[in-house]
């Protein structure tokens, strides 16, 4: 049942919950460009407008344009979806594209063993191969709790995320990560985090950051590397392993 929106202003907010707050300020700044630039409300947006805003962007690098029209496919999305507006203007937008020069970086399954082996504890290890292995997000890693991870399950162990879009995927795990959890799952609720900080509490979305970037330069990569950097080696590697579009965007959520 969609739900019942008064202003544009209670549809944006509802839009922006469920994401973290580094998306959150991400995708407010977004927006704040967009309305800086085409100074109409939502129910009035063309296709031509976003077209138009798109081109305002040729100046931004690549992966820039494209997460911010992203981001405003998704609004719209929503509000459609919302039955705030009648149709989705975002719809009809000729999509932008990275060069190839330009794609995201991704590990090699060497470099991918490498970045495990330099992992300085058991909970950072796991939790590079849970990112490499399962293509989770940053704000989904942090959020993970014991009772969404299934170890008991046969023949196939897996966890169950739910994206900010509200759809619960389920995602295999490696047999090299399924004896690394069941030693941490030791002692631990159903309700307990599956990463935490050294002092026990939520580990934030920055200490993920700053392990893999880490763990990337004492494996000595070429490059500097994110969280990111893994989930686009999770996408290239089901590809070349088979997968199709539709199952590869189910499992990234």
């Amino acid at each position: 049942m969609p739900l019942s929106f008064k202003d544009q202003t209670q549809l944006i907010a509802a839009w922006l919950e469920p994401f973290t707050p580094h998306t959150r300020r991400t995708y407010q700044s977004d927006l704040h460009r967009f309305q800086s630039t085409i100074r109409r409300p939502l129910t009035n947006v063309t296709v031509n407008d976003l077209e138009y805003f798109q081109e305002t962007l040729r100046d931004l690098h690549p992966r820039s344009q494209v997460r911010i029209m992203a981001s405003l496919s998704s609004l719209f999305g929503f509000a459609y979806r919302e039955r705030f507006l009648n149709e989705d203007p975002s719809r009809g937008l000729r999509r932008l594209k990275i060069p190839i020069s330009q794609e995201p970086y991704c590990l090699s399954q060497e470099q991918l063993g490498a970045l495990f082996a330099s992992a300085p504890t058991p909970r950072d290890q796991v939790l590079l191969r849970m990112l490499a292995d399962t293509g989770l997000t940053v704000g989904e890693v942090c959020k993970l709790t014991w009772s969404q991870v299934h170890l008991e399950r046969k023949p196939e162990t897996y966890i169950t995320v739910t994206s900010p879009q509200g759809v619960t995927r389920q995602l295999s795990l490696s047999a090299d990560l399924i004896p690394l959890l069941q030693s941490m799952k030791v002692n631990h609720e159903p309700t307990d985090m599956v990463f935490r900080s050294s002092r026990s509490t939520l580990l934030h979305p920055s200490q993920v950051f700053r392990i893999v970037r880490d763990a990337g330069q004492r494996a000595h990569l070429p490059r500097k590397i994110s969280p990111s950097c893994l989930r686009h080696s999770y996408a290239r590697q089901g590809l070349v392993n088979g997968l199709s579009l539709e199952e590869l965007q189910y499992r990234l959520g």
